[in-house]
């Protein structure tokens, strides 16, 4: 067996067996260069190994990890072996039916006398003539007799073997005119596939030759006596090539700045420093005196003993009529303002931030008072009345309740409030009334 034979199985060792079979059919083409790395031989098996998978995973780990199907609801796997509660007679709160969609439609309804009525004043108005339910928009326009045929339409009829294409690019159609087309370009600047825009523009004589270019030259040869370039790179130069850049006589005062300022090529820029040439050894500064204390003895100090108390005014204002002293009333402003007489609710601005105490709490946000849209809040019920008063409030409940029967209703009130007073609020007279129905009944 040949060199290259042998490189040429090692080389097929390398591969899977599909490739093994297709390397070792081809011919070697270089059987004189051995192959290189060492040969394994064909019980080696294949020199490139898969790569490594993931391991699955088992238990719980499995669980976590599973997905979903396509239209399986994602439950928690930790709930996948729980079964689902029996609803029973439903979630949640039911709610009160009120009227239907139908119902809402058959509101403003009406039928017989009253929809003539109804009909008859709306009459007098133009829209109703004009634009009548049901019907098309009256415009008043009376149209020729031949437009009331039911086969006629509106429009061009093309013949039946006219096509798009003719439709959109009719032929033998005349083309406008030279004076329209002319009218077209000037006030719509309507123009044909590649025709130049012209403005009609009228130039001096000298301007239409053929040689003429815009612009301002200073010389009429092609490179200006060779200074083209110069007079590019100076020109703050004066008007002739052959002059320097002109004078300028400014402050003596500002050029001085600019020297020291401003950095210079060449050069390093200036540090602020004088001119003036020092000794050697000189020490700039200013020298210290002859104390000789030392660092710590500063730090330290050398303060009494009354020096070093706590000043008389520590923690006290030493404003004249400010003075700090005790006393049981709270400084600022409290958060619920029951220092000051409430707004009531009818009178309170929807901006006003104000809390006076009286806010609803979340309960009476979601279930607000039954005579809340009326106006009237549960604060009502316990305000505390005279007679009189209630009297006139319960004037409607006076064929329930007699004038004699509400003044022994009225003492039983304010019983219940036991404080002796003569006024009693709404909700004792509600509850005594009560109690006096309930006597009754038993």
């Amino acid at each position: 067996m040949s060199a290259g034979s042998v490189g040429a199985q090692s080389r097929a060792s390398s591969y899977n067996t599909c490739q093994r079979a297709r390397v070792s059919a081809c011919a070697d083409t270089v059987p004189n260069v051995p192959s290189a790395g060492k040969c394994l031989g064909a019980h080696a098996g294949p020199v490139i190994v898969p790569t490594p998978r993931t391991p699955e995973l088992d238990g719980p780990r499995a669980a976590h990890r599973q997905r979903t199907g396509a239209g399986e609801v994602t439950i928690h796997w930790g709930l996948k072996s729980t079964p689902r509660p029996d609803p029973g007679a439903g979630y949640g709160r039911k709610t009160r039916r009120g009227e239907d969609v139908g119902q809402n439609f058959k509101a403003g309804q009406r039928l017989g006398v009253e929809e003539y009525k109804a009909s008859v004043g709306e009459a007098i108005y133009h829209s109703t003539v004009r634009e009548p339910l049901g019907r098309g928009y009256t415009r008043g326009h009376r149209l020729p007799d031949e437009t009331k045929d039911p086969e006629f339409r509106f429009g061009h009829v093309p013949p039946i073997h006219e096509s798009s294409k003719e439709a959109i690019f009719p032929r033998n159609v005349v083309p406008n005119s030279e004076e329209a087309r002319a009218m077209y370009r000037k006030t719509h600047g309507s123009t044909e596939a590649g025709e130049m825009s012209k403005r009609d523009y009228k130039f001096p004589a000298y301007v239409q030759e053929s040689r003429h270019c815009f612009g301002s030259v200073d010389f009429k040869d092609s490179n200006a006596q060779g200074l083209g370039v110069k007079t590019a790179l100076t020109q703050d130069m004066g008007p002739d090539l052959q002059s320097h850049v002109p004078t300028k006589i400014v402050n003596d005062t500002l050029e001085h700045f600019r020297q020291v300022s401003q950095d210079h090529l060449g050069a390093s820029r200036s540090l602020m420093q004088s001119g003036r040439q020092h000794p050697p050894g000189h020490i700039h500064g200013k020298s210290s005196n002859s104390n000789l204390e030392s660092a710590g003895a500063v730090m330290r100090g050398s303060y009494s003993v009354q020096d070093q108390k706590p000043d008389s005014d520590l923690g006290k204002c030493t404003a004249n009529g400010r003075r700090n002293y005790l006393t049981q009333d709270p400084f600022g402003v409290p958060s619920i303002r029951t220092d000051i007489l409430a707004v009531p609710y009818e009178f309170r601005s929807l901006t006003c931030t104000t809390h006076f105490g009286d806010d609803d709490d979340v309960q009476g946000l979601i279930y607000p008072g039954k005579f809340m849209a009326k106006g009237v809040g549960d604060e009502d019920f316990f305000a505390r009345r005279t007679q009189e008063e209630l009297a006139d409030i319960l004037k409607g409940m006076h064929r329930e309740v007699p004038p004699e029967t509400f003044v022994d209703i009225f003492e039983a009130a304010k019983e219940l409030h036991g404080d002796g007073e003569d006024i009693c609020s709404l909700e004792a007279i509600m509850m005594a009334y009560g109690n006096r129905a309930a006597a009754q009944v038993a």
